[in-house]
């Protein structure tokens, strides 16, 4: 859990952890040189629950730098991150476990979810959805219906720190959940449960405030955040043939994480245009 200046929320936070019905476990906490009083809950809980190990960092390293820090000491099979104002149902951990014991060609496993208010009520429920059988209509589909919450799966190690070391050449916080989990995407490594639900709590505290601001720099984003995307296509394990097909999707991808104003003139009605023309040659409906 990276954290900075979450006193407000950090309770419920640790709470949700510390009563997961799965017991095998630990969390590291890495204290952003907070001073808001965040180190001292976490000292009381870390007396509590031994499965806590805590950290305070002696400058700001930053968000990515301290995401990036929980992962690199952390020394288990399976991963996850935890945001300080997010929460999960008790047997989160349970299902999500059991989901890659079920399906080892995946990588992460995730539920549903739950987008909150600031001050905790449910605005948006979003179930995790009942993927096609056939791979390429699997990547297509989750091309196409892009969930940012996946990236708070849970997580094989390994392949989460391949990910992650690919995932911050693109070097901006804005969209890192979602460019985070496009790699897992365009190799078919995602599986789920509806069994189980994430709450995440938006708004304020979200990443909006990373959000490029001008049209001069929104330009230089989607420029390298098209060039993410490319060579996550190029390097998948989809065959020629595979990636042919799921490129449109990509593009479909991109314009609907980059939440962007300049996009929706540059990308999004051009796009439908081209999906519909091209759902028309298929002889299906847009």
């Amino acid at each position: 859990m990276p954290v900075y200046n979450g006193a407000a929320f950090i309770e419920r936070a640790i709470a949700s952890i510390s009563e997961q019905d799965y017991p095998n476990f630990s969390v590291l906490v890495s204290d952003n040189a907070s001073d808001d009083g965040t180190w001292e809950i976490l000292e009381g809980w870390a007396a509590r629950d031994g499965r806590i190990v805590l950290v305070r960092q002696a400058e700001n390293i930053g968000a990515v730098g301290n995401f990036r820090y929980v992962l690199d000491h952390s020394d288990t099979g399976l991963f996850l991150w935890h945001a300080h104002d997010d929460w999960w149902e008790p047997n989160y951990l349970e299902i999500l476990v059991g989901v890659l014991q079920e399906n080892p060609e995946c990588d992460v496993a995730c539920g549903n979810a739950v987008r909150c208010m600031p001050d905790g009520r449910e605005k948006k429920s979003i179930r995790f959805p009942a993927l096609p059988a056939e791979r390429v209509r699997r990547v297509r589909y989750m091309l196409s219906h892009p969930e940012a919450t996946w990236f708070y799966g849970l997580y094989r190690a390994k392949a989460l720190s391949s990910a992650q070391a690919t995932a911050e050449e693109f070097s901006h916080v804005w969209t890192m959940d979602r460019v985070m989990i496009l790699e897992f995407i365009l190799n078919d490594r995602v599986a789920g449960s509806r069994e189980t639900t994430f709450f995440q709590r938006t708004g304020e505290l979200s990443s909006d405030r990373y959000r490029p601001v001008g049209a001069s720099n929104q330009l230089r984003f989607l420029a390298r955040f098209s060039r993410y995307h490319l060579k996550a296509l190029i390097c998948c394990r989809l065959s020629y043939a595979e990636k042919a097909l799921v490129s449109l999707w990509l593009v479909v991808h991109l314009a609907r994480t980059a939440h962007l104003r300049i996009y929706k003139r540059w990308i999004k009605w051009p796009w439908k245009r081209v999906k519909m023309k091209f759902s028309l040659l298929l002889g299906r409906k847009a």
